[in-house]
């Protein structure tokens, strides 16, 4: 039996069930197992990677509006190695490989009648299904049943040993400039190791309190549920939106809770020169605000009066 794998993820379950041997190519990704990467590389991104996070960003917008591929495959290298099972996803064209090009490989070089196994998770649920079905299709059940058991056996260890202990705050960052925030299972992840998710939390929690904040989502008009869109690569509708100004809707409305809140008060047109923290307010013997005030405005006028010295020393 001859595999494929186009993607990191799935060159790492292929090995946790023993079948790395069973290897014949994988992506210009997969570099774990160190032992893979000596295997042929059927993939490449169409992209200069060597740009900045926002050049890439940039590069993709304009590969995908071209109606091009943001990676390649090689579909020579693809019909020299004829393997049986290909492992890809379908969840995100500009991750990996897309399924529809993979699917069109196939079908134009293949002379065996190979089967292609697509991961498509969004949570950690569905990552556990998706190992098991590869395991499934590749006749060694035991070994997927086995591998899941270890690893939910490592995350109740995990949580046990972290009950009743701080659970501090942790942001993941999936892209640099422009930002985007981790989701899909990350949230789970940083919940079962002790953390508490920042900005990012299961989107269906999210909306709904964006919803209950007073943000009107654009709804279908048939079956009255939200009507979701596609956004750049992906390969399904799941994109909640409010017509074509959802940024602006959001902030408009977040803008009116902030104004509405009672502990919150807005200085329009003010210049803040400083951040009071508590290790800041350490350097104060009594620790009080008026003591803090005290020491900074002395600070300040000592600085400004220096300012002043050189500014007369200069226009004498």
């Amino acid at each position: 039996m001859k595999l494929v794998t186009l993607l990191p993820s799935a060159t790492e379950i292929i090995a946790k069930l023993g079948l790395e041997k069973n290897l014949v190519g994988v992506s210009h990704e997969c570099d774990f197992p160190q032992t893979v990467q000596s295997l042929p590389k059927l993939t490449s991104s169409s992209v200069n990677t060597n740009l900045s996070s926002a050049k890439i960003h940039e590069s993709v917008l304009e590969v995908v509006k071209s109606a091009i591929s943001v990676y390649d495959l090689d579909i020579e290298l693809l019909k020299s190695l004829q393997p049986d099972f290909i492992i890809t996803q379908d969840l995100c064209d500009v991750c990996a490989v897309s399924f529809d090009q993979v699917e069109q490989a196939c079908q134009e070089v293949l002379d065996t009648d190979a089967r292609i196994i697509s991961l498509k998770p969004k949570l950690l649920d569905d990552i556990w299904g998706d190992i098991q079905n590869v395991a499934e299709h590749l006749s060694v059940p035991e070994q997927g049943h086995t591998f899941l058991e270890e690893v939910k056996e490592r995350i109740n260890s995990v949580k046990l040993r972290l009950e009743n202990k701080n659970r501090p705050k942790i942001l993941t960052i999936e892209w640099i400039d422009p930002i985007y925030i981790g989701g899909m299972w990350l949230p789970e992840m940083i919940d079962i190791v002790g953390g508490e998710v920042c900005f990012a939390e299961n989107g269906k929690k999210a909306l709904s309190w964006l919803t209950e904040t007073g943000v009107n989502f654009t709804k279908d008009q048939k079956s009255k549920k939200l009507h979701l869109t596609q956004e750049g690569g992906h390969s399904h509708r799941r994109i909640a939106h409010v017509a074509d100004t959802t940024g602006r809707a959001i902030q408009d409305q977040l803008i009116e809770s902030v104004l509405a809140h009672p502990n919150i008060h807005i200085f329009e047109d003010h210049i803040a020169v400083d951040l009071i923290t508590s290790k800041k307010m350490q350097k104060c013997k009594n620790h009080t605000l008026q003591k803090y005030q005290k020491l900074r405005h002395s600070h300040f006028s000592t600085f400004f009066k220096n300012l002043v010295s050189k500014l007369q020393y200069r226009i004498d």
